[in-house]
Parts: structure tokens; C-alpha cells; sequence
């Protein structure tokens, strides 16, 4: 199915970086270097170091940014660009097929322990047993594709990248993933994910005051709510999301919490004075 992204292509001339790019893992499965790039598009008048700087984060994987200092170490595209380039389809598709597979993936029949922990794998050798007619080329794109999607795996295991051998370490995440028709549905859900998951469950910070402790947090009885505790909540949600927080955004938020509590214990030294 045809992704709404497509109404939105990539510019030019990050579409022309972008098509080489994609004429090499199309053909071989692998990404190309940059200065193999740079070489074929060296007649186009194309800069190409600077339209791989220029390109957003969410769009490439390696050292696209620096390319010019990394002549020779692979680069690629993720999904979000390649959902936009007509010519990818085959690659999104196939990703899809990846995706549906891996949700469904049975867990391993040697692990009958209920105490044991519940984990999935999905192996080249189980992608080549559900689609007989999938090449090696394939494979490596699976593989690629996947990888690159942090969230569906959390580990890989195989002999090579480049043997089309792999196995996958299944990620919880993919229960949320069930019956996707479209890259643009995948792409709902992953966002709608990410926003859910965007504080872990010993951090999740409520209307009311939480005992945060290393592995869990139990709800206190919600207390009278005070101009102060107020602030010093306040104060303590910033701090929380200093992991995510630019530089500046952190040192305002630690600058926050600082006063707060100055301020709270000048007030209870006032009060036993």
C-alpha cells in the first residue's frame, strides 16, 4: 500500500543522494560508502557531504553528518526516508511482511517453564521457511530494516552481517504492532508507542506524590496541596526529564529545583525560630 508520505518526497537534491543510495542496497543489500556516493553523483552538481549533513537524524543511520570524515564507512536510510522515495516501496513492503511475521513469531517450544522468561526469536532461517522464494539480498534488507528499528528487537546474534544469517531477540513492543496494513499505520502506532513509553513505569509522575524506588513506585495518599509543594513537584518533574532535556533546559530545571529547595528550608527554619 502507497504511504501518505509520499505526498511529501524528499527534496532535491536529497532525493538524488538519496535514489543513488538506494539503487545500491536495492541491488546488493547493503548501504553505500559516502565517497562512492560522491563519485556518482560528482557530475550532477550536487554537494553531497552537505545534503547528508543537512538531512534529519530521523532520516539516515552512521556517520551521515560527518560523512566527509568517514569516506568509508557505510551510511543508510531509515524508513522515514525511504517511505517517502516510489521507488522503495518494495523495501517498505517487505518490511511489513517482516513485521507481521515477528508479531506472530511462537515462542520456543523448548521453553515450556512458566517461570522462565518468555522470549521470542525470529531467525533468516524462519523468514526463509515462511517465504521460500526470499534471496540472500533480501534477507540483508530484513535485516537492516529491523535492526534500525530499535524498538522490535533487542538483540541480534549471527555469524555476519553480510552472510544474510541473523537472529532476532523479539521485543515485547511488538504486541503493540498486531495486523498492520500500511507504513503509515506502523508509523502511528510507533509515534502514539514512543509517547507512552517516553518516561519509564518507576518514573511515571501523577497528581499524586509517588515513593520512587529502583524498580517500582507505590502510590502515597494524595496530601493537602500547598503553594510549596506545589513548586517542589513542579521542580522534581524538570529534574526527571533532564535524561531528555537539552543543556540549557537541564541547567534551568536543576537552577528550579535548587531554589525550591532553598526556599523550603529557609520556611522550616523560619518555623522553629
Amino acid at each position: 500500500m502507497t504511504s501518505a508520505l509520499k505526498q511529501y518526497p524528499l527534496p532535491s537534491p536529497s532525493r538524488d543522494v538519496a535514489s543513488v543510495m538506494l539503487r545500491r542496497f536495492a541491488e546488493t543489500g547493503r548501504w553505500p560508502q559516502p565517497s562512492w556516493v560522491e563519485t556518482r553523483l560528482r557530475g550532477k552538481a550536487v554537494d553531497t557531504f552537505q545534503v547528508l549533513r543537512d538531512m534529519p537524524e530521523s532520516w539516515t543511520w552512521g556517520n551521515a553528518r560527518w560523512a566527509d570524515q568517514h569516506l568509508h564507512e557505510p551510511i543508510g536510510l531509515r524508513l522515514d526516508a525511504l517511505a517517502r522515495l516510489p521507488e522503495a516501496q518494495p523495501l517498505v513492503d517487505l518490511f511489513l511482511w517482516a513485521l507481521a511475521r515477528m508479531h506472530w513469531a511462537e515462542q520456543p517450544k523448548d521453553n515450556d517453564d512458566p517461570d522462565s522468561p518468555r522470549i521470542r526469536t525470529w531467525s533468516s532461517a524462519n523468514a526463509r521457511q515462511q517465504r521460500p522464494d526470499l534471496t540472500d539480498v533480501q534477507l540483508r534488507q530484513i535485516q537492516y530494516l529491523v535492526e534500525t528499528e530499535h524498538h522490535l528487537s533487542t538483540a541480534r546474534s549471527g555469524p555476519s552481517p553480510d552472510d544474510g544469517a541473523w537472529t532476532f531477540t523479539l521485543s515485547p513492543e511488538l504486541q503493540h504492532y498486531p495486523d498492520v496494513a500500511s507504513i503509515d499505520e506502523y508509523f502511528a502506532k510507533r509515534h502514539e508507542r514512543s509517547r507512552r513509553v517516553a518516561l519509564p513505569d518507576h518514573l511515571v509522575l501523577e497528581r499524586q506524590m509517588t515513593v520512587v524506588t529502583a524498580h517500582s513506585s507505590a502510590p502515597v495518599a494524595a496530601q493537602p496541596a500547598t503553594p510549596f509543594a506545589s513548586r517542589l513537584l513542579s521542580a522534581f518533574k524538570n529534574v526527571v526529564d533532564f535524561a531528555n532535556a537539552p543543556m540549557w533546559q537541564a541547567i534551568v530545571a536543576i537552577s528550579s529545583a535548587a531554589l525550591v529547595l532553598g526556599g523550603g528550608i529557609a520556611w522550616a527554619v523560619g518555623r522553629l525560630g
